[in-house]
């Protein structure tokens, strides 16, 4: 069955979403990936298998799969052309996979520092690389998207979607009959009903009255005034952008004890780096300890959002942020 006429699907990016968006452009600057090494037997991770588990996720969450439309600045619109066929599925996720070879190190740093993989016509990708160890293989899989599109709890739920379905004991055909469904559920019958996650900001609860909106405007600008730093970096000209990821490993036990310490003190580990970070700000600035650096950190509001009634997917940004300030540094023991 061919679907007849197919539509376009499209709607504006919400202030979240177009915030992310807008600096991406130049060099995917807010790029997200995760990295997953694993070892598998070949025919686990045979193409055809990738490409029809991949497939399935793209139907079921529409922004992997759009594209993007820029006319203006308060014009940005998220598009998806409905597939034709479930081939069609089929071919588009081949387009967005890759198989190579090397090491973890050259595929990550490829992603960071080389020519930008994603683009306002690719939203996603998945690049994988394999090295041959005796019967198995050892691959490295590497998630990639947009971060407008989606932040790490989505990310992280992707990847373990996408395993549960390549480690299944279905046969890659039995894979493909998936994609035949879900593509049947979307466009054979439903075309007209399909609709996109809906933005952060037309799911968040609304105020219920003039009074309580004026008093959250109050109370935001205020907290505002409140979150000084007094930590600032000069700019250097002339060196390219280049990202590095260093990995820090720790025992068992230094691990258990650290988190024990942590949780008797009624804090997190990241709560005391913050900490730690703070002290060595005020070690090299004398003349101005009661101003620390400020961080901030991400707030996960998925908790707080209302039901998307038309979809289902879980792959739309629900993050903000909100400040870290230490406390006077004139009465912390350096």
């Amino acid at each position: 069955m061919r679907l007849q006429n197919p539509i376009r699907i499209e709607r504006s990016l919400g202030d979240t979403e177009t915030s992310y968006f807008l600096p991406s452009r130049e060099s995917g600057v807010n790029d997200m990936y995760l990295h997953l090494g694993f070892s598998a037997q070949p025919q686990t991770i045979r193409r055809d298998r990738v490409a029809n588990a991949w497939a399935i996720l793209r139907l079921k969450h529409p922004l992997l799969a759009c594209n993007i439309e820029m006319h203006d600045y308060d014009d940005i619109k998220f598009v998806l052309m409905p597939y034709a066929s479930p081939e069609s599925v089929l071919h588009s996720a081949n387009e967005n996979i890759f198989y190579r070879q090397g090491t973890k190190e050259e595929l990550i740093d490829s992603y960071l520092n080389g020519p930008r993989t994603l683009s306002a016509q690719r939203l996603s990708y998945g690049p994988v690389q394999s090295t041959q160890v005796e019967d198995w293989f050892d691959y490295d899989l590497l998630l990639c998207t947009t971060h407008f599109i989606g932040d790490g709890m989505a990310l992280h739920q992707c990847a373990n979607d996408f395993f549960t379905l390549l480690s299944s004991k279905r046969s890659t055909e039995e894979l493909h009959d998936i994609v035949k469904e879900q593509w049947r559920i979307r466009y054979g019958s439903q075309f007209s009903e399909l609709s996109l996650p809906r933005s952060l900001e037309e799911r968040l609860p609304q105020s219920s009255g003039r009074f309580q909106r004026a008093v959250s405007i109050v109370d935001f600008d205020l907290s505002q005034g409140r979150l000084l730093g007094g930590h600032s970096f000069s700019r250097r000209k002339g060196n390219d952008r280049r990202t590095v990821v260093p990995t820090v490993a720790f025992d068992e036990d230094r691990t258990r004890k650290a988190l024990k310490l942590c949780k008797s003190h009624n804090v997190s580990i990241s709560s005391a780096l913050f900490a730690i970070c703070n002290i060595a700000w005020a070690r090299t600035r004398n003349d101005n300890p009661d101003l620390p650096v400020m961080m901030y950190s991400a707030l996960n509001l998925r908790p707080f959002l209302t039901p998307d009634e038309l979809n289902d997917s879980y792959w739309f940004i629900a993050i903000s942020y909100f400040n870290n300030k230490a406390p006077d540094l004139q009465n912390i023991e350096c």
